[in-house]
């Protein structure tokens, strides 16, 4: 599985061609502007992002492009940008004119001491930033890299070749001619649809991007995941051999094997999970940092299977590591859930403030609690934290004292 070169980033970087060699129309400029920074903006960061349609996009071919492009008008009179488009695509005969395309690419981009704009990328435009990830991780490639990406060219724009070859016939057969004479074997022009949908378009980063985003919407929606998309990233995720993507993998079956209330299968991928994690990082980090995440989620795993006194276990030894290691993120939201726990089910657990009163130098209790995480809370601006507390200690008044002013303060 490539790094980050895929042939849908090629084709993206065809459409960017297009744009500096003015042969869109003026009228839909900006249009293919807008749907050029859609694709290369990383969605992993954005608020309600359909991962369907993430997916879509990735295991789609080059005929995708038509949806869109097919109705915008290029600079030639009677031709779409679509045409545009696969007149470029299918101009790459071989490796040597894909390297030079890569070539031109990096001569686009504006020198910092250049003054002049016209027909040239500014190095820190989105655009431009996008194209200089491309050159570079073009001229990383070895060589076998650089085959396979050839290779995934030709089966990504295969289901274009009918349509390309109505409009440009003489194209078409200067293009058979020219494989029939190289002596490198080449991949056949057509390839059947099946075939190519079968070959993985994606990239380390994408499958990266995709399982933090379904491992989000996991955490905070509690959405699962649908069979087809697990069929596909299982497909992607065994193409690459990165153990990073698989140790997300498994913290992604974490999630699915805890919304669907298999309690062994969940404590086994998140186990799982650390240990791939820990033998991913490097040497000089402090592996134990990590420990105590995982201690974070095995207690709020056993306390949503009500196994109490194990999560309250838990949940003690990752507040002495998130101390240890004055992880204070960690540290707050551990107080956070820890008093939550308590709330919960007072009678099971028994001291259930013995950690807090190392941190506030007086006796463990309730309100010891509060206001040691409402301090910190505020000290870091930290304001969900803070919203939490307030809750907390609202429900404690209630329960204490009965509904009073401070209960709505608190509220």
């Amino acid at each position: 599985m490539p790094r980050f070169l895929t042939p849908g980033r090629v084709c993206l970087l065809v459409l960017i061609d297009l744009y500096l060699a003015e042969e869109v129309a003026s009228s839909v400029r900006v249009d293919l502007l807008a749907f050029v920074a859609s694709r290369i903006h990383s969605t992993a960061g954005q608020e309600n992002v359909d991962i369907v349609e993430v997916l879509k996009h990735m295991s789609g071919d080059a005929s995708t492009f038509s949806y869109v492009m097919s109705k915008w008008p290029s600079g030639v009179s009677g031709r779409t940008t679509y045409d545009a488009f696969l007149q470029r695509l299918w101009s790459f005969s071989g490796l040597d004119t894909l390297h030079i395309f890569f070539d031109h690419l990096s001569r686009l981009i504006a020198s910092p001491a250049s003054n002049e704009a016209h027909g040239k990328l500014s190095r820190a435009s989105p655009i431009g930033q996008y194209v200089r990830r491309c050159c570079i991780e073009f001229t990383r490639l070895q060589f076998a890299d650089f085959q396979e990406l050839w290779q995934s060219l030709v089966r990504y724009r295969a289901s274009t070749q009918e349509f390309w070859a109505q409009k440009n016939p003489e194209g078409a057969r200067r293009l058979e001619v020219v494989q029939s004479q190289s002596m490198i074997p080449a991949p056949p022009i057509k390839i059947s649809r099946n075939e190519a949908s079968t070959q993985p378009n994606a990239s380390a980063e994408d499958v990266d991007m995709i399982l933090t985003l379904s491992v989000q919407h996991l955490q905070k929606l509690g959405t699962r995941l649908s069979d087809e998309m697990k069929s596909k990233l299982q497909q992607w995720i065994w193409s690459h051999l990165d153990s990073g993507v698989q140790s997300l993998q498994h913290f992604l079956s974490f999630f699915e094997h805890w919304k669907a209330g298999q309690y062994t299968m969940a404590l086994e991928n998140l186990h799982r999970y650390f240990d791939y994690s820990l033998n991913t990082k490097p040497g000089t980090e402090n592996m134990r940092v990590y420990y105590q995440y995982a201690l974070l989620h095995l207690s709020v795993l056993h306390a949503d299977f009500d196994c109490w006194e194990e999560s309250v276990e838990a949940m003690n030894e990752c507040i002495a590591t998130a101390r240890e290691n004055h992880d204070v993120a960690c540290l707050n939201f551990a107080l956070s859930w820890l008093l939550c726990l308590c709330q919960a089910k007072p009678a099971i657990l028994k001291a259930p403030f013995s950690n807090i009163s190392g941190l506030t130098g007086n006796g463990p209790g309730e309100q010891d609690e509060i206001a040691f995480l409402k301090a910190k809370a505020k000290e870091t601006r930290h304001w969900s934290l803070l919203s939490g507390t307030s809750l907390e200690e609202a429900k404690l008044e209630l329960c204490h004292v009965g509904f009073s002013c401070k209960t709505i303060l608190s509220i």
